[in-house]
């Protein structure tokens, strides 16, 4: 049973890891284009 629980908050860690880094890959993403648009006007 403990075993159970700590695999399940684990998955629970590496489901909002991949949630977040989703969102910062994204802002990196939308940051990167915003700045080279600007430089190519």
């Amino acid at each position: 049973m403990e075993k159970e629980r700590k695999s399940s908050s684990f998955k629970d860690l590496l489901d909002r890891l991949q949630v977040e880094s989703w969102q910062l890959e994204l802002l990196i993403s939308g940051f990167a284009i915003f700045v080279f648009g600007i430089r190519a006007s």
